[in-house]
């Protein structure tokens, strides 16, 4: 039988003019997810602290929520607090402008009862951007631009 893993969820929020509806459709695909047993934990980089903390109080009763704040400005940053502060042995990390598939979860667990070799999972990911790929073509030419 396969075993549950507790999964550490880690939401990192940034400015944008979107930013209060996006963590909403965020928050509302994990409140779907067809396996259950997580935590969230959101680094919150919005500047609106109190907007964060209203939406975040509208999901106390159907998620385990904490929230740590931090003016980190690089990515990679926001997604080492967010494993310090989580006390998941399993992690998932998700922008609060992304919505996550009601088995992303589900599937993550399952992977993780394959083999206890498993060190990462990873979903398909969807570029907004046209033509497909070029958030990666930005961010190549970024690392070339520092």
């Amino acid at each position: 039988m396969a075993s549950s893993h507790t999964i550490g969820v880690v939401i990192n929020t940034y400015p944008h003019k979107n930013r209060k509806t996006d963590l909403h459709r965020c928050l509302q695909s994990l409140i779907k997810q067809t396996h259950g047993d997580f935590v969230v934990t959101i680094i919150e980089n919005y500047q609106n602290k109190k907007l964060v903390k209203r939406i975040v109080a509208s999901y106390e009763n159907s998620l385990k929520i904490k929230v740590f704040n931090s003016t980190a400005k690089k990515l990679s940053s926001l997604f080492n607090l967010g494993w310090m502060k989580t006390k998941n042995k399993y992690l998932a990390y998700l922008a609060d402008d992304a919505e996550a598939g009601n088995d992303w979860l589900k599937n993550i667990n399952k992977e993780l009862n394959r083999s206890v070799k498993i060190a990462a999972c990873s979903g398909p990911i969807i570029s907004t951007c046209f033509p497909a790929g070029e958030m990666h073509r930005l961010y190549l030419l970024s690392q070339s631009n520092i």
